[in-house]
């Protein structure tokens, strides 16, 4: 006799075991049962319920009345030992996986031709019936277990990684790479917390709820695929814009209390790219919005639309001033209009394609110019009053975003290929990073309140700090694996030390930069002081110490 798998019903009342009655695994031929012991009366008999010969994972129901096994995938009552249900053409692989409330199994698919590695199966449990098919993971699952109110499901997969599933909705919610070949799954009774174990014999445990992680999480707007994220100055409110099958969509959120407005529909023809098709008025109070011929503008507070007009070629738009103008730009050249979107002058001398970079005291601007071969920019300072050129310069790169520094000294730049740049307003010196720390489009940058450091943001999901004016690489962050990008937007939100970065799914994210607050962490995660190399692979050429308590 050999005892192939245990489980207990969710009160702990009944204990369930898999046997092979001859004591081989591989013989399919021999009797194979399952017995079933109440714990409350140790002195009783166990009921035994036959299972076909050929059977893998047994599971029970919260109030043991019934069994399950895969390989074939059966309910059997377990007072009569009859069967319930039965599924041919669902086989099933493996351990089977009941919810707390004993609605719902999760099982492996298991197809004609062999495993079905890329999906899980949610059954309901008193009919057999498919429910719901997760899809998208990549190799055989280990182990899996439901949340205690259902809405979560949690799979282990033989190549480490764990995908925590939206079971609603049939999405995943989170990946997470343990680095292991990991047998074992389960969460905390809030569901706030996972833990993992693996060939390793070490148990993992993760933060689910985002607060407890270097980079503490949370989420104001719906999970979705936004096409443009854009920062007010101050960094409090974040446009996010949308699109679907009933057109363009804009949502602003507060970001200190996490509410947002009413999503508020947009008359306008809104692509994805790198390039924001918006800019904030200084104030944070308006928003202006645009596609290649249509200008809206919109009260941040409400979401109310407050106007928009139909114009001819519109690439780049900022407000200047005091943010009582606004300034288009184009291939053709410039355009200033009043809040009302009335035109109030044009210079067509000088063309703005891309990312034009209002200066803080709104007299001049920015403008920047396409080299026809993708290669670089043609930069220009010009006044916002009366159109008149103050500096120009050549960019040996195509850029995607451009910053003024609160001080009005630099103006910072990221390009389509992650590089990171200054010029210096007095004398036109560009000075280029060493290093690029992104692996992808650069989305945007933006200056600390003091101007001494930049925060730049790409679409595979880094996050980079800078020192302004040397442009030394500080530290990168990534709030996405390298697989499955996510588009990042950072800026300072308090001080000089607190990034908040807005993420393209919804997720808005934290990064305390401060050293104190690194160095904690890891002590934290290691338990122990750092180690020579372990120091120098985090915190550079800072001299070594023994921090931890």
């Amino acid at each position: 006799m050999q005892y192939l798998d245990l489980a207990f019903s969710a009160d702990g009342r009944y204990l369930a075991a898999g046997v092979q009655a001859d004591g081989s695994v591989h013989d399919f031929s021999s009797t194979a049962y399952a017995l079933i012991w109440d714990l409350r009366a140790p002195g009783r008999q166990p009921r035994m319920v036959a299972f076909p010969g050929e059977y893998q994972g047994i599971a029970l129901s919260p109030d043991g009345s019934t069994i399950y096994c895969t390989l074939p995938f059966i309910a059997f009552d377990v007072a009569t030992g009859q069967r319930k249900w039965q599924r041919p053409a669902l086989p099933g692989y493996g351990r089977v996986e009941v919810s707390t409330k004993g609605d719902l199994l999760a099982v492996q698919q298991f197809a004609a031709t062999g495993l079905d590695k890329d999906t899980i199966a949610l059954v309901d449990a008193h009919t057999g019936t498919t429910v719901k098919v997760l899809r998208s993971q990549v190799d055989t699952t280990r182990g899996q277990a439901f949340s205690a109110d259902g809405k979560l499901l949690a799979t282990a997969e033989q190549n480490g990684e764990v995908i925590v599933w939206d079971v609603a909705a049939g999405t995943a919610r989170e990946r997470i790479e343990t680095s292991e070949v990991s047998w074992a799954v389960d969460f905390s009774p809030d569901g706030q917390t996972l833990y993992t174990a693996g060939d390793e014999g070490i148990l993992r445990v993760y933060d689910l709820a985002g607060q407890l992680r270097y980079l503490p999480r949370t989420r104001a707007v719906p999970a979705r695929q936004y096409l443009h994220l854009l920062r007010s100055d101050d960094g409090m409110t974040t446009a996010y814009l949308w699109r679907d099958a009933k057109g363009a969509w804009v949502s602003f959120a507060d970001t200190a209390t996490g509410a947002a407005t009413t999503p508020t529909h947009l008359s306008l023809d809104l692509e994805e790219g790198p390039r924001s098709p918006a800019a904030w008025r200084p104030d944070g109070r308006r928003l202006a919005v645009h596609d290649a011929d249509t200008i809206t503008t919109l009260d941040s507070r409400t979401g109310k639309v407050l106007e928009s007009r139909g114009f001819q070629d519109v690439d780049s738009l900022s407000y200047v001033g005091n943010g009582e103008r606004l300034v288009t730009g184009s291939a053709k050249g410039m355009i200033f209009f009043d809040e009302k979107l009335w035109a109030e002058g044009q210079y067509a001398w000088w063309p703005a394609d891309c990312c034009t970079a209002r200066a803080p005291d709104g007299r001049t601007a920015m403008l920047f110019e396409h080299f026809p071969d993708g290669a670089g920019e043609h930069w220009r300072i010009v006044s916002t009053e009366q159109g008149m050129l103050r500096s120009e310069g050549d960019l040996p790169v195509d850029l995607n975003h451009a910053a003024y520094s609160p001080d009005g000294r630099l103006v910072a730049g990221v390009g389509a290929g992650g590089q990171v740049l200054t010029i210096d307003v007095q004398s036109g010196q560009v000075r280029r990073a060493a290093t690029i720390s992104h692996n992808d489009e650069g989305m945007v940058v933006r200056f600390s309140p003091d101007s001494s450091r930049l925060v730049s943001g790409a679409r595979d999901g880094t996050v980079s700090l800078w020192d302004a004016r040397t442009l030394d690489l500080l530290g990168t962050v990534s709030i996405a694996p390298a697989d499955r990008p996510v588009a990042a937007v950072p800026s300072f939100t308090d001080g000089n030390d607190i990034v908040t970065i807005a993420a393209y799914d919804g997720t808005t994210y934290r990064w305390d930069t401060s050293v104190d607050r690194s160095i904690a962490f890891a002590c934290a995660m290691a338990g122990r002081n750092l180690t020579s190399e372990e120091w120098t692979q985090a915190f550079g050429d800072r001299p070594y110490e023994k921090t931890c308590p």
